[in-house]
This record gives structure tokens, C-alpha cells and sequence, in this order.
């Protein structure tokens, strides 16, 4: 794991008055087609009110645009466990899980949706989708004879035309099938190299050879997080595309995720077992882990864990991760950091200003410390230090400065009269 990366998402976020300006900022920047500096703005909207269903809901759409199918079902699933009556968090989920090839999850979050909004024709015209790529085709017809039913929006009646399409294309199919055929005897050998079973649809194909021409492109700019995601999201479309599955092995193995490749290559070799790059790169990332320190591998997989549910707003559930890690590893600064980010969401401020300032003693050059500090004084009302602190992050030339955040500290340092 890159340790300034770690340190860098560590920052505590906005007050709620800020995160209404950061949220708006946000919707600007999606609705300009920039998910990515969408998403970091709505993170920072998320960290100064997490309670806010709709940043929340949000900040999954702008990680959905950039194709992280995976990161944006997490967002949702912790925004519907807090929020259950929220129907568009139900929505989003089901589309994400839909695109993301989670065909059963969609249906269940599907069905959840339309039961909250039983006159709401999308819900049904996604349930119907999902069952086509199911291959039940009785529940795909009533579905989207539901919502042919239902749809009355002029802007929406090209929807309402393909929906009958499809439904004569399945009820064609259905008739067909129920037809005696000499040709339903003949079975077609598979091809030699792939499995007979589990086959995605063509246009599925399509997108994911789409997608790993764009992992390709992400990678040769060196992006290689981006690149991991396209080529996953390809695994995802299409589960028998070897060349996916393959460089997924080969990114994640330069990121430094050993144990992520491995289990990449493993797929790549169970679909094409007599591949000698495959079997290669599977044995040299497999000899790689087994040389690997267990104890550090496991301690940094907890501190891992514990950044996630920071990212996710859950700062009670990290906090004795965090604790227990630093028990154990006293001289790791990104744990300080973390926890002290920890105990300032938590209002333990106190605590929090202790582990900022072990984090500086370990680390006298560390920006996001000051940072933190400096938001720590501003809350227990102390203007002086807190300007201190943010004109001294400002100052910094710490390589864990992260620009996102200059202007916040820039508006603090105005509003405290520094």
C-alpha cells in the first residue's frame, strides 16, 4: 500500500456549512462530466455531514460513472443500512448491481424499490431488464408489460417502444422453444480452450472487449488503479474473457495486491490451463507471497480495512481497529493519522489532538497532521492555534499535501481572522 496515498485520505472533511458548498461544487462537476473531481468534492461534502443521505447517494453515482462498480455498491449498501426507507438509494443499487453483473442482488434490490414505489414504471423496466440477462423470460414479459402499462411520460415513450420490442422478441423465442426441433439434438462441441458453460451474451462481449481496450489505454498512461477497474469491470461482462482476467493479474501485481493478482491468474488458468504466461506469473506472485511477512501482510490488511470504513463514514467501527493496530505497531504514522482522523469525526478531541501530535513527532514534515490539528482547535474554539496549524499545512512541503484540501484550509484561516 503507498503510504503517502493512505495518508492522503485521511483528512477530515468539511463543517456542515462547508458541505453544503462542497455538495453543490460536486453536482456542478458531475453534471460537467467530471466524475472525478465530482467525487472528490462530494467526499468532502460526505465527511463534513454524513448523515446526508442525498451526498451520499450522490458520491455513489459520480464512483458509478467511473466505472467502480464494486466501491459504488459498498457506498450504497452502507447509505441503505442507515437510510432503509430511501427509495432512490434502492434504485441506484439495483442499476449498479445490474451493470456490475450482480444479477440476483439487482432483483432483490428491484423488487425492494418497487414495493416502496409501486407506480414508479422504472423500477419495473430495470426488474425486466435484469431477468432478460437471467434468462427468464416470463418474468422479463411481465415486467416490462408492467411498465408499458405504467409509462405515460412523453420523453419516455422510446423506452416504452423498445420494452414492446423486447417483449415480442421473448414471447418469439418462448413459442420457438416450445417447438419439437431435430436441431435441439444436435449440441455444438465447445471450443477447445473454453468452457461450454457461462458464456456471456455478444453484446456483453462487446462491452467488455470495450473495456479492456480502455484498461489498456489506462495503463500505458500508467493509471494503473483506473486500469485494474476497467479490467475487472471486463471480468465482470464477460467471465470467460481470458485477456481480462489475465492483465487484471498483472496490474494488481504491480500495485503491490499480491494476493489480488494471484487470484486473478488462478481464473485466467482455470479458462485456459496450458497458457505458459499464465501458469508463469501465477507461480512468480504465488512464490512472492509465500516469501511475504504474514505478521505485516496482516497488520497492514487491518489498517487497510480500518481506512476503508473511514471512507465509508463508519469512524466508531475503525476506531479499535485502529487502536489495536497501533498497540501493536506504535511507529506507524499513517495509524496515528487515521486514528486521529478517527477521533475527530467522533468529536473526541482531546484524543484526536494526542494522535496528531504523535503523528508530527514521528513525522515533523507531515502536512495532513497540521491539518488535522488545526481543525481539532478550531472546534475546541482555540482560533489562534488553529490558524497556526492551517498556515502551517499551507506552508508544508510535505509530500502527503493533498491540493483538494488547500482551500479549505485557505476559507478557515479567512474565517478565523488569520
Amino acid at each position: 500500500m503507498n503510504r503517502l496515498l493512505l495518508l492522503s485520505c485521511l483528512v477530515p472533511g468539511l463543517a456542515l456549512a462547508g458541505a453544503n458548498e462542497d455538495f453543490a461544487a460536486g453536482v456542478a462537476a458531475y453534471k460537467a462530466k467530471n466524475y472525478a473531481e465530482a467525487e472528490k468534492m462530494l467526499r468532502l461534502a460526505v465527511s463534513g455531514d454524513e448523515n446526508n443521505p442525498q451526498f451520499r447517494l450522490r458520491l455513489a453515482k459520480a464512483i458509478y460513472k467511473q466505472k467502480r462498480y464494486d466501491e459504488a455498491i459498498q457506498e450504497l449498501k452502507g447509505l441503505v443500512a442507515k437510510h432503509p426507507r430511501m427509495a432512490a438509494g434502492r434504485y441506484q443499487m439495483a442499476l449498479v448491481q445490474r451493470k456490475a453483473g450482480q444479477l440476483q442482488d439487482a432483483v432483490q434490490s428491484y423488487s425492494a424499490y418497487v414495493r416502496m414505489m409501486p407506480k414508479d414504471p422504472d423500477g419495473y423496466y430495470g426488474m425486466a431488464e435484469t431477468y432478460s440477462l437471467l434468462g427468464e423470460p416470463q418474468q422479463a414479459i411481465a415486467n416490462y408489460e408492467k411498465y408499458i402499462a405504467l409509462e405515460k411520460r412523453p420523453s419516455e415513450q422510446k423506452y416504452v417502444k423498445k420494452a414492446a420490442k423486447k417483449v415480442d422478441q421473448l414471447k418469439q423465442a418462448l413459442t420457438a422453444s416450445a417447438k419439437p426441433s431435430s436441431e435441439t439434438s444436435v449440441k455444438a462441441a465447445p471450443k477447445k480452450g473454453l468452457k461450454a458453460a457461462g458464456a456471456a451474451a455478444p453484446y456483453l462481449q462487446k462491452i467488455a472487449r470495450q473495456a479492456v481496450a480502455q484498461g489498456d489505454a489506462l495503463r500505458a498512461e500508467t493509471k494503473l488503479k483506473p486500469a485494474a477497474e476497467a479490467y475487472r469491470d471486463a471480468a465482470l461482462r464477460d467471465p470467460q474473457n481470458v485477456e481480462a482476467r489475465f492483465k487484471l493479474g498483472e496490474v494488481l501485481a504491480e500495485l503491490g495486491d499480491l494476493k489480488g493478482a494471484k487470484e486473478a491468474f488462478e481464473a485466467a488458468q482455470a479458462l485456459k490451463p496450458q497458457a505458459a504466461p499464465i501458469t508463469g506469473n501465477l507461480k512468480r506472485v504465488s512464490d512472492a507471497l509465500a516469501k511475504a511477512p504474514k505478521a505485516e501482510e496482516g497488520s497492514q490488511s487491518a489498517l487497510g480495512s480500518a481506512v476503508e470504513m473511514l471512507n465509508r463514514g463508519k469512524y466508531s467501527n475503525a476506531l479499535p481497529v485502529l487502536d489495536a493496530h497501533v498497540g501493536k505497531n506504535p511507529k506507524d504514522v499513517a495509524a496515528h493519522l487515521a486514528r486521529g482522523s478517527a477521533l475527530l469525526a467522533l468529536k473526541k478531541l482531546p484524543e484526536a489532538m494526542e494522535a496528531y501530535g504523535m503523528a508530527l513527532a514521528l513525522r515533523p514534515d507531515l502536512s495532513l497532521a497540521h491539518f488535522g490539528l488545526g481543525e481539532v482547535y478550531r472546534l475546541l474554539g482555540d482560533r489562534a492555534r488553529a490558524v497556526n496549524h492551517f498556515q502551517s499545512y499551507l506552508s508544508s512541503t510535505g509530500k502527503d499535501r493533498n491540493p483538494m484540501y488547500d482551500q479549505v484550509a485557505n476559507a478557515r484561516v479567512a474565517a478565523l481572522g488569520g
